[in-house]
């Protein structure tokens, strides 16, 4: 499993690849409070979690905290949610949201 996308794999590479569907799992191994905006539909200040994938641990997918930074921990179980922006003349957009695994 290759984390970011890429053409060539940075191991072997090879640039044979195909997709592989995840649970949207996984615990937090970081994060941070962001003051300033970079995505559309995000409001400044929020908080950004690294996670580790539940199904391949050396993979770190990063992604909005829907509240703040009190409480979280390193190890937190989370689960994915992605939110679906209006389209702009720039394309579709998705934001994702890590949320407390329930």
């Amino acid at each position: 499993m290759r984390w970011a996308p890429r053409g060539m794999c940075p191991a072997c590479g090879g640039f044979e690849w195909r997709w592989h569907e995840v649970s949207g799992r996984g615990t937090v191994a970081s994060w941070t409070v962001s003051h300033r905006s970079f995505q559309p539909g995000r409001e400044a200040p929020y908080v950004v979690l690294l996670v580790r994938l539940a199904e391949a641990s050396d993979v770190l997918m990063p992604g909005a905290w829907g509240g703040s930074a009190e409480g979280l921990s390193i190890g937190l179980p989370v689960h994915a949610e992605f939110e679906d922006l209006p389209t702009t003349d720039d394309g579709a957009w998705a934001l994702l949201h890590w949320r407390p695994a329930g």
